[in-house]
């Protein structure tokens, strides 16, 4: 079951049955994390296709918070009891 898509990428996120997840995006990284990445790595980051660059990366810092609720959800949903 298709999950989530995007402009650049038709399948962001699936599901099959109950317990298999397929992402093609980061639900765990934090503000934190994010700016520790781009701290260590901006050099590296944004000359693909398909890869943000380190600005606009920043600047949608906010959904970093947006997606905890969502990744309690579905963590609670894999390692929940059968259902």
């Amino acid at each position: 079951m298709l999950l989530a898509k995007s402009k650049m990428t038709e399948t962001q996120a699936f599901a099959v049955g109950q317990r298999v997840l397929g992402l093609q995006f980061h639900m765990e990284a934090t503000e934190e994390s994010v700016r520790a990445l781009l701290r260590g790595a901006a050099h590296e980051i944004g000359h693909g296709a398909f890869e943000q660059q380190p600005g606009t990366i920043l600047a949608n810092l906010n959904l970093c918070a947006s997606l905890r609720p969502l990744l309690d959800t579905v963590l609670g949903r894999l390692t929940g009891p059968a259902g």
